[in-house]
C-alpha cells in the first residue's frame, strides 16, 4: 500500500492577504476622494451678540463665532428663540439646506449676512 500525502496550497492564503489589501487601498483612495468633493455642512456656533434690524420687525442680526479664535460674523435670522451666550445650528455660505436651497451670502433687510 502507498500512502499519499494531501496537497496543500499555502499561497490561498497569501494571495487572499494580497487581494484584501489591494481592495483596501482602493477603498481608502475612495474615501480621500469624496472627502475632497464633500460639500460644506451646517455647523454649531456659538451666538455672541443679537440686534434688531431697523425697520424690520421680525429680523435680526446675530453676531456668530463659528470656530474658535475667528472673527465673530453676522447672521440674519428671523428666528424668535435667538439669545446671546446659547449655541446653535448655522448653515454658512455652500450649504444646501434639506429642501435644495443653498445658502449664499446676500443683503436681508439692508444688512450683509
Amino acid at each position: 500500500r502507498e500512502e499519499v500525502e494531501p496537497e496543500f496550497d499555502f499561497g490561498k492564503k497569501k494571495k487572499k492577504k494580497e487581494k484584501k489589501e489591494k481592495k483596501d487601498k482602493k477603498d481608502k483612495k475612495e474615501k480621500k476622494e469624496k472627502k475632497e468633493k464633500r460639500k460644506p455642512q451646517p455647523v454649531v456656533c456659538e451666538v455672541v451678540e443679537v440686534s434688531a434690524v431697523p425697520k424690520k420687525d421680525k429680523l435680526r442680526v446675530c453676531k456668530v463665532r463659528w470656530q474658535a479664535g475667528e472673527d465673530p460674523i453676522d447672521v440674519v435670522t428671523s428666528a424668535a428663540n435667538i439669545v446671546a451666550g446659547k449655541k446653535f445650528v448655522v448653515a454658512l455660505p455652500g450649504v444646501t439646506t434639506a429642501n435644495g436651497i443653498e445658502v449664499k451670502q446676500a443683503k436681508v433687510g439692508g444688512v450683509d449676512s
